[in-house]
């Protein structure tokens, strides 16, 4: 069976973890050599929450301030928010592209509005212009969640945003087995984010080192003999591989959430972030997007993969919306694919009282599949999996607007915006 992702990080990588988990010393010059080495507004956090977390404590927005969020997040985020006294407000996505339309902005874009959370899903990024131009005439700062959107150093956010988040976790793209880099434009909100994070404890470095274990172990079991044989192993125990796997690789833990929170990251992490951050040449990022691209073409032109059009796409993660989503995770898994749904904490958030829901992504993302298709899938794979979604058709969802319920996002209207 093929595994449902893979992690992006190499063996040496990992022996190098190792490396730095013994020897690495001086966090403040490694630190140091690491928020020069990208962007000059470049601040390291132990993770995208960490980093979410100081930058609402040092805005000190008013209590009740409410902050537009795009639908979907880590449920964290908005909690977070709410942590801070705040009122997370989402704003509906065009499954289509992963973007909010424009007159989606127009609309939610008022003068109580103090903070707008953009997040670029799935791998996907699409321009910004005109909530910018909106956030401009209304006074209201941008920040952008880039966690699933790296894709090299040459993309650093948006400029007129407030900060970028980036993040360099387990599963993400060009993985360090954790971290954050934060891309901060304001002098002043970096030196007082600087002062507050220097207060934190340090992660240890006996945690790091159990993390580079468990992902060699990760990294193992997704090669096909393993996978097929842990599946297997799980199943004759009774188990879900679905558990063990989410149970493995998602979320904080901890038992007082934001003491684990507001940590500083271990001094191997800072190296290992370096050390990635300095890894200009990355052609696994080229190689998904070709997959990604790839397995597209394969596909009827009404399958519905969630950002098939937007305007930036490196397949991150691969999605289809089903209206049977556990039917189509077994027809897959029987044709030797390990689809899932729940490869990420991924979730819309529920708006506050008197105000809608966003309707759109709280559908789709209730009955989303994840889909492997990475480079390592393979041509003669790729063209396996194409075969069995064309062969489990009644069990996609319909993402025209009879189908769904939907605004019609294929009318020209949208399209221009």
């Amino acid at each position: 069976m093929y595994s449902r992702n893979r992690l992006d990080i190499d063996w040496s990588d990992l022996a190098l973890g190792i490396g730095y988990g013994l020897f690495a010393r001086d966090g403040r010059a490694i630190e140091r050599r690491l928020t020069s080495s990208w962007h000059p507004g470049t601040m390291a956090f132990s993770t995208v929450r960490a980093a979410w977390d100081a930058l609402l404590a040092e805005m000190a927005l008013p209590k009740g301030t409410k902050v537009l969020c795009t639908a979907v997040n880590i449920p964290d985020m908005f909690q977070i928010l709410e942590h801070h006294g705040l009122v997370p407000v989402p704003v509906d996505l065009n499954p289509m592209s992963m973007a909010v339309e424009a007159e989606n902005w127009r609309s939610v874009l008022t003068d109580d509005v103090g903070l707008v959370l953009v997040a670029h899903l799935l791998g996907t990024r699409n321009t910004l212009d005109v909530l910018f131009e909106l956030c401009e005439q209304h006074g209201i700062p941008v920040i952008e969640d880039c966690a699933q959107a790296f894709d090299g150093l040459g993309y650093t956010g948006d400029p007129r945003s407030l900060a970028t988040l980036f993040s360099f976790g387990p599963i993400k793209t060009r993985a360090a087995l954790g971290g954050c880099i934060a891309i901060v434009r304001h002098d002043g909100l970096r030196e007082g984010l600087a002062t507050r994070v220097a207060q934190y404890p340090r992660q240890s470095r006996r945690g790091f080192l159990a993390k580079v274990a468990k992902y060699a172990v990760m990294k193992l079991l997704t090669l096909r003999p393993c996978y097929t044989l842990f599946v297997k192993i799980c199943a004759w125990r009774g188990s879900s591989h679905d558990q063990v796997i989410n149970g493995a690789v998602l979320g904080l833990k901890g038992d007082d959430y934001y003491k684990v929170l507001r940590t500083r990251p271990a001094v191997p992490l800072l190296a290992m972030l370096r050390r990635r951050i300095k890894q200009e040449r990355h052609p696994g990022i080229s190689k998904r997007e070709k997959a990604g691209e790839a397995l597209l073409e394969l596909l009827p032109s009404d399958v519905p993969v969630l950002g098939k059009q937007a305007e930036h796409r490196t397949w991150w993660q691969f999605c289809i919306v089903s209206c049977d989503p556990q039917g189509l995770i077994s027809h897959l898994r029987a044709c030797g694919f390990d689809a899932t749904d729940g490869s990420s904490r991924l979730a819309p958030v529920p708006a506050p009282e008197g105000l809608p829901d966003a309707e759109v992504m709280k559908s789709a993302m209730a009955n989303v599949v994840y889909i492997p298709a990475y480079a390592q899938l393979g041509h003669s794979a790729r063209l396996r999996l194409a075969q069995a979604l064309g062969e489990a058709a009644e069990l996609l969802a319909d993402f025209s607007p009879q189908g769904m319920a939907l605004p019609d996002f294929h009318s020209s209207e949208a399209q221009a915006s």
